[in-house]
């Protein structure tokens, strides 16, 4: 299987995930060959899931920070996007929830791989919740999904999805830091 591999320059947010966007419709055509991009965003920004209500920002303490936010075209829970690795992987000919569930296993079971090679006690969690049995979090690095990578008992990796009828979108969050913390100055913070 050919899989086009990209290195981005930092970006700003908001292009990021309309290339991103693109991309997933690129291949729902059947226009784009299996995609995976790593990036970095231009400066700390906030990204919400495609679902997830704006409401959890705490508008004040954004307007005063003049802190980025941005909405994702996957799911998920919001994400402070600082001192980390960011990832998407866009195929096309996978269809359904099954589909969506083996993409995020075989990638999270890569990504725990590449860490332990380099000394970190990662691994793929399949005891986790569904994805989608986690729709009132409110930050994504609260809790655990099924297949997302932890290490030492902590996630380490977020991820999402998008998917259409012939296309996924798979955005992930490889932390090296732990700005990804700063998120709860930004959220009206609601039983998390």
């Amino acid at each position: 299987m050919f899989l086009h591999i990209e290195q981005l320059p930092a970006k700003p947010g908001s292009v990021l995930m309309r290339e991103d966007f693109d991309l997933l419709q690129a291949a729902e055509r059947g226009d784009l060959p299996p995609t995976l991009r790593f990036y970095e965003w231009e400066e700390p920004t906030i990204s919400l899931g495609f679902h997830q209500d704006a409401s959890v920002l705490d508008d004040e303490r954004i307007s005063h920070a003049k802190q980025m936010w941005v909405r994702r075209p996957t799911g998920g829970a919001a994400v402070m996007h600082s001192q980390e690795l960011t990832y998407s992987i866009i195929l096309s000919g996978c269809t359904g929830q099954g589909d969506g569930s083996l993409v995020q296993q075989f990638v999270s079971e890569a990504i725990a791989k590449g860490l332990q090679r380099i000394g970190v006690a990662a691994e793929a969690d399949a005891r986790g919740e569904p994805m989608t049995a986690l729709p009132n979090r409110i930050s994504c690095f609260v809790r655990t999904s099924r297949w997302e990578v932890t290490a030492y008992g902590k996630k380490i990796v977020g991820s999402a999805q998008r998917r259409l009828t012939n296309a996924i979108l798979q955005h992930g969050s490889i932390l090296v830091g732990n700005d990804h913390l700063r998120i709860v100055d930004f959220l009206l913070m609601r039983n998390e």
